[in-house]
């Protein structure tokens, strides 16, 4: 409560909503509760024996948890974001999709192709909620090429920055699904 005090009430109910789906998260998937508070970058610190992710909108709130695996090079870790459709602009597509991407998108018409960068949009941010535990590292758009695969609503992630600790994207594994006017976006990265 202390980190939301000056927040308006709308981002402290969209906050707790978040956290509460944690909650229920951890319960269903038997790991130990605690508190999920706020790093210094404004990042969820999960309990000491999981990894999670938490995300928001206008009406909607979600979570992922995940039991840290013992003995493994590469932590597990996971990433989820919400982004509702028709908030997309063209401007803001091109600052997102990198040239292969929007190379990709050159035979929708103009409504597919803001649909498609708002996924794209949403599955970027899931991959930098998944990766930041790791590398702790920020990650910009142009830094991450998604491949989707319309059919099984999944997609893969290559990066192509400059940063080697973030070259895990590329072992991960995501996918999607539309909750009304909202597509929902996960992505995991495992240990092998």
């Amino acid at each position: 409560q202390e980190a939301l005090a000056s927040s308006h009430a709308n981002r402290r109910q969209a906050y707790a909503s978040a956290r509460r789906c944690a909650h229920l998260a951890m319960e269903y998937a038997g790991l130990p509760s605690g508190p999920i508070l706020r790093g210094d970058k404004g990042e969820p610190g999960w309990p000491e024996a999981m990894r999670g992710s938490l995300t928001h909108s206008r009406e909607l709130a979600g979570a992922c948890v995940a039991r840290r695996r013992a003995r493994c090079s590469v932590p597990d870790s996971v990433g989820i974001d919400i982004e509702h459709l028709g908030r997309m602009s063209s401007g803001v597509a091109s600052r997102i999709l990198t040239h292969e991407e929007d190379d990709r998108l050159k035979g929708s018409d103009e409504a597919e192709r803001l649909r498609l960068a708002t996924l794209i949009f949403s599955a970027k941010e899931a991959v930098y909620k998944a990766i930041y535990p790791l590398a702790g590292l920020y990650i910009g758009y142009q830094e991450v090429s998604l491949r989707l695969d319309p059919a099984a609503q999944t997609f893969t992630a290559r990066y192509v920055g400059t940063d080697e600790r973030n070259r895990l994207i590329d072992s991960g594994r995501g996918a999607w699904w539309q909750l009304g006017d909202a597509f929902l976006t996960k992505f995991i990265l495992e240990s092998p």
